[in-house]
């Protein structure tokens, strides 16, 4: 009986370690160069931001650093979650306008959409049909002639800060 238990929990850990195999190797299958990842926290920038070495905002500038001569590289979260990262500018500009309509929605970030209602409100963690309407609203306002306008009020805001900052002491 011990026998049977043994070998099926033997046989489960073998399909779990060759089926994270597969998802960790998922780059290198596709023929893009790739950061090693290793189960269960992925690459090294994930267990760097994990252990506090970096920031979690921080993980895509290591890989982009890690790797100066490549246009793209891939990487590997929590799991084998498939990252991939953009280095070419030409590349980056395809991707974000000329095919922007095959490559909609960024990774989730799965919160509490009633503790962090402002965070889950922001443009960036929007996803799906909720982001295209917000991006169709907003995407007039950042023309370069309104962002032209609106650089002398930007400016008039940052040198009241540094005013306040260095001369306003009591």
């Amino acid at each position: 009986m011990w026998f049977y238990v043994f070998a099926s929990l033997v046989g489960l850990l073998g399909i779990a370690y060759f089926w994270m195999q597969q998802k960790f190797s998922y780059f290198r299958s596709k023929g893009v160069k790739e950061e090693p990842g290793h189960f269960p926290l992925g690459g090294k920038a994930t267990w760097n931001m994990l252990t506090g070495k970096i920031g979690f905002t921080n993980v895509t500038d290591h890989i982009y650093t890690e790797y100066p001569n490549d246009k793209v590289v891939g990487t590997y979260g929590p799991f084998g979650t498939p990252i991939l990262v953009i280095r070419d500018l030409e590349l980056a500009k395809n991707v974000m306008i000329k095919d922007f309509d095959h490559f909609v929605d960024r990774r989730p970030i799965e919160a509490n959409p009633k503790s962090n209602k402002y965070f889950m409100d922001m443009l960036t963690v929007m996803t799906g049909e909720r982001w295209k309407t917000m991006r169709n609203i907003l995407s007039p306002v950042f023309t370069s002639g309104k962002l032209r306008n609106m650089m002398p009020i930007i400016h008039n805001v940052r040198m009241k800060q540094i005013y306040l900052q260095f001369y306003d002491r009591e």
